[in-house]
């Protein structure tokens, strides 16, 4: 039984790894098998899906939603910049994204920042928005709070009846590995990041954008030339589809047909211009009213959408939107824009209809970004007393007066009072593929614990590992999480990782805390790829990034990353 249980594993991490199999299906149904094969009983299965650190981890979520509609991050960043003083400017962008992210979702942190960041005329955003994920991931790698990867950690804890991990237990080293991040980005930033956009307007140059020539259109029989397609202010012709050939230069003297689907690339907020040319419409855009109703929006990692062609993925049945233009990182898109086929990270922009912002289906589908005119930001004064609410609850927490799952959920209460948020709203966010995914794998966890599968692992960890003594397993555990999670997610790492960690400290008799960090922090060493964290897929498109970027960028960040992780670890908690 142990090796069936191992098997099932190993091909749950292929999956993961190679398939665009969602984890909710993936680990739903590795604990659907494991409880059909009577590897877990009934009550220990529901029992996770109720565990206290799941629980308060869905709380600290949706609160974060309420968190995010003050305005103070908004009305104050222009004061983040400084003219001509890159250095400075990247100083203050990283500093306020990681302290604000070691209590914030910092998924939404990147999102406000981004938009920030792209407001701001003379700057390039790629120097910026990569560190500006990196200073994300550096700060919520500060509070027990600071991301959902500790969270699951802690859940894990708690399943196996150790006391719960406190709100700070994270900062020592978590301080110093921001400092130690800062001073990286700081120093090499500039030499490393490529420098493509020089502002905004330049910034949405690449987007590609679909129209076609209908029956009755007057532009039918005339040149490019003569139409008036050399002369747009910001937009360019640079393909034509015609009865699936792709021309492509487009020559001045090329003539226009009936059913041409005419290609541009130029700045997204002049698509009004379009508009102007008779008989001309928009990929799908049928009678939407373009401009006023614009959305962007970036392709999650877990979203339904990828591998699916933008014409078959039906947009408007399920999210009353339309796609009218598409990039995706540095990459040249080519062809009919209804044949791309979707991938994470792929930046769009929808036309959206009223009740586009009220679908249930968007927080795991997209991360958007601009012209979201869904949240009501709160008053100064209700701004104040939000985040004063917050902070209380978590030095009540803190100083171990109640837990933090009952200062969270009195907090949660207090805002729904106040109506900051409505019941409608949380639903729209809860986070359920994350509470499947999360309590699946705290029964996977169980089985592979209970079945002695974990103990086959520590062994063959132990034979690898055996001449360096204590410390030599506490860096194989380290480096298998953080390998782990490159290749899968830093969620889907530290769950796979936590029970292998847990048995390999009581297998030899070790303290259990250094391993169990070490799973933590290994998990959140998510810097090498676009895909192995939310906020680095975020900047992806948005940043004009090829792969290699991330590789030349990130592997010295994880090096340094890694380096203090594996010297203050057993400083800190002692072995």
């Amino acid at each position: 039984m142990q090796y069936l249980v191992l098997a099932t594993i190993f091909i749950l991490i292929g999956f993961l790894a190679r398939s665009s199999i969602r984890p909710l299906y993936l680990f739903g149904g590795t604990l659907a098998f494991f409880y059909f094969t009577g590897l877990i009983g009934t009550e220990s299965l529901l029992q996770n899906f109720v565990n206290e650190g799941l629980v308060t981890l869905v709380l600290l979520l949706l609160i974060s939603t309420v968190l995010e509609n003050t305005i103070f991050i908004r009305q104050n960043s222009s004061a983040l910049f400084s003219k001509n003083r890159y250095r400075f400017s990247l100083l203050k962008v990283s500093s306020v994204t990681s302290f604000f992210s070691a209590f914030l979702n910092n998924t939404a942190m990147v999102a406000i920042m981004m938009s920030v960041i792209r407001r701001q005329k003379g700057i390039v955003s790629s120097k910026f928005l990569l560190p500006l994920s990196y200073a994300a991931i550096l700060g919520g790698t500060v509070t027990l709070i600071g991301t959902s990867t500790n969270l699951i950690v802690n859940s894990f804890v708690i399943g196996e009846g150790m006391p719960p991990l406190g709100m700070f237990d994270f900062a020592p080293i978590g301080i110093v590995l921001v400092l130690g991040g800062l001073v990286y980005m700081l120093l090499f930033s500039k030499k490393l990041l490529p420098e493509i956009k020089t502002d905004e307007s330049e910034d949405q140059r690449s987007f590609f954008i679909e129209a076609k020539i209908n029956t009755e259109s007057s532009l039918i029989g005339k040149s490019v030339k003569e139409n008036g397609f050399r002369n747009m202010r910001e937009l360019f012709l640079a393909e034509i589809v015609r009865n699936d050939r792709l021309i492509s230069p487009v020559t001045p003297s090329e003539i226009i047909e009936e059913g041409d689907i005419l290609v541009f690339a130029g700045n997204i907020h002049d698509i009004e211009e379009l508009k102007s040319f008779d008989g001309l419409s928009i990929f799908e855009e049928k009678s939407r009213v373009l401009g006023s109703n614009l959305v962007e929006a970036i392709v999650s990692h877990k979203s339904i959408l990828i591998g699916q062609k933008i014409k078959e993925a039906g947009f408007r049945s399920k999210f009353n939107a339309a796609v009218v233009a598409v990039r995706r990182g540095s990459k040249p898109l080519r062809g009919k824009i209804g044949l791309i086929r979707i991938e994470a990270g792929d930046q769009m922009i929808l036309s959206v209809g009223q009740d586009f912002k009220n679908r249930d289906n968007l927080e795991n589908n997209f991360y958007l970004i601009s012209n979201i005119n869904q949240n009501r930001f709160l008053s100064v004064r209700d701004s104040i007393i939000a985040i004063t609410l917050f902070v209380s609850a978590i030095l009540v927490s803190a100083l171990g007066f109640v837990s933090l799952f009952k200062s969270m959920l009195m907090v949660m209460m207090v805002y729904i009072a106040l109506k900051w948020t409505r019941l409608r709203q949380l639903r729209h966010h809860l986070p359920f593929e994350l509470i499947v995914v999360i309590g699946s794998a705290l029964g996977i966890a169980e089985v592979l614990i209970s079945s002695g599968a974990a103990a086959i692992l520590v062994d063959f960890i132990t034979m690898l590992f055996h001449d360096m003594g204590n410390y030599g397993y506490l860096v194989a555990i380290y480096l298998l999480t953080l390998i782990l999670t490159e290749m899968v997610t830093n969620n889907a790492a530290a769950a796979l990782m936590f029970p292998i960690a847990y048995t390999t400290a009581q297998s030899h008799g070790i303290d259990t805390m250094p391993f169990i960090m070490a799973v933590a922090y290994g998990a959140s060493a998510s810097f090498i790829t676009p895909y192995s964290y939310q906020t680095n897929l975020m900047v992806y498109s948005a940043g004009r990034y090829r792969f290699s970027d991330y590789v030349r960028y990130g592997v010295p960040m994880s090096i340094v990353y890694s380096t203090i992780v594996l010297i203050m670890l057993p400083i800190v908690f002692p072995m």
